[in-house]
């Protein structure tokens, strides 16, 4: 997987809820990404507790944590140094 994609649509996600609580379907319509590669940049963002997933109301929510709210810089700064390990660790 290319790092500069997953950069993109990191700050695309970080960047739609900097303005608060979103549905998946709302987030999903801000992002230009779909399918296992939308689900793979949320993961990295939850994995690093940048955001948090709640349920409400039988709607699934993302919402920053404190953490992802007080960032210096956003997470796409991180985002080539764990790719660059992770092919590392796969042997790659």
């Amino acid at each position: 997987m290319s790092k500069r994609p997953l950069r993109i649509i990191v700050n695309q996600i970080y960047s739609a809820l900097k303005d608060g609580p979103l549905k998946v379907s709302e987030l999903r319509e801000k992002t230009t990404a779909y399918g296992c590669f939308f689900d793979f940049a949320i993961s990295y963002l939850l994995t690093y507790g940048i955001v948090r997933k709640y349920v409400k109301d039988k709607e699934e929510y993302f919402e920053l944590t404190e953490f992802g709210k007080n960032l210096p810089t956003g997470p796409d700064k991180w985002v080539s140094e764990w790719i660059n390990d992770w092919w590392i660790w796969i042997g790659w």
